[in-house]
């Protein structure tokens, strides 16, 4: 079997390439932007690419590449279906409430006197989003009328960059510097950070035109995430920032998930299979006493995972000690034909 692999410093590529080298799997890295990558994979088996939802040419061109690539009969990671509502949270919305899947309330608007109206007569805090960002960023909460309505306008009328800003996150991103060495190393880093944010900003067009709302659930310490893949599920609790409603992104994770309901987990294992999903990330808080999910995305941060105490496989059997390495599990179970 011959694979080929896009590779991307620090993604599921360097597990990837990794686990050929020690397996004796063939592989060969290839450019996915080549102008010929159609013919280059004539021969090839298997295709990976872990592409990035900040990157703008990968957005431009990966869903259809890797669905011809399908079509000429390789196996891909992600096919099609896997990364179609990527980085879509309004994409989401609708996907949920199709499937019956017991998300929170969203409410979303495609023109300014819809969402005005919605908002005049709506209870307050709520949570403002744009479509795409991971780690919390492009996401505030709206505690009154007042700042809705000045969202509604720039949402309405000038729009907002979905790369958000170096300095946006300030205070949170101040309060995570445990040192002065620590202080000084994101000093030295601002500069090219800036820039590259700068670049992002000019590769995406703004977000204008839809404001997009979901119910704010109080009293949540912390989010859940679950991930699964092929027959396993693994997950984490990511606790809050501090002074913040905001779990994603904090980088504070306790790997302790052992008093949840697997009736959670088998949730998540039945919509994954009913998508026809390779893998799937599910974001989860609690209303009350349920469990209501917030979204989803196929790829996550490989090395916050490692630590992880165990899995369930899909009868919610429970095994101790995560041994591998999740992303390379991909390609195991693509290569069995499971995936």
């Amino acid at each position: 079997m011959k694979i080929a692999i896009h590779p991307r410093e620090n993604s599921f590529s360097d597990s990837w390439t990794e686990l050929c080298e020690e397996e004796g799997i063939d592989y060969t890295l290839v450019n996915c932007f080549d102008n010929n990558i159609i013919s280059i994979l004539k021969g090839y088996d298997v295709l990976l690419w872990h592409w990035h939802h900040t990157d703008s040419k990968a957005k431009l061109i990966a869903d259809t590449l890797m669905y011809s690539v399908e079509l000429m009969g390789l196996k891909v990671y992600p096919n099609y279906k896997t990364s179609l509502f990527f980085d879509d949270k309004i994409k989401q919305k609708y996907l949920f409430e199709s499937i019956g899947v017991p998300s929170i309330v969203t409410n979303i608007f495609f023109d300014k006197q819809s969402s005005s109206n919605f908002l005049s007569k709506t209870s307050f805090p709520k949570v403002f989003k744009l479509k795409g960002g991971a780690g919390a960023s492009n996401v505030r909460l709206i505690n009154n009328i007042s700042q809705a309505k000045e969202i509604n306008n720039i949402m309405f009328d000038t729009g907002i960059s979905l790369v958000s800003s170096h300095t946006s996150d300030a205070k949170a991103k101040f309060k995570k510097i445990k040192s002065f060495k620590d202080f000084i190393e994101k000093a030295l880093r601002f500069p090219s950070v800036f820039l590259k944010k700068r670049k992002l900003n000019k590769s995406f067009n703004k977000e204008i035109g839809y404001t997009y709302f979901q119910d704010f659930l109080p009293n949540n310490t912390y989010d859940i995430r679950i991930i699964v893949i092929s027959n396993i599920a693994f997950g984490i609790k990511r606790m809050n920032r501090k002074d913040d409603f905001r779990a994603s992104g904090s980088g504070n994770i306790d790997y302790d998930i052992s008093e949840l309901d697997t009736s959670i987990v088998n949730k998540c294992f039945e919509i994954k299979n009913k998508l026809s999903l390779q893998s799937v990330a599910f974001d989860l808080l609690y209303n009350k006493d349920k469990v209501e999910f917030v979204e989803m995305c196929h790829v996550w941060s490989r090395k916050a995972y490692y630590p992880c105490k165990g899995y369930w496989d899909s009868e919610l059997k429970w095994h101790n000690n995560l041994d591998f390495k999740p992303e390379n599990y991909i390609l195991t179970e693509l290569i069995k034909g499971k995936l």
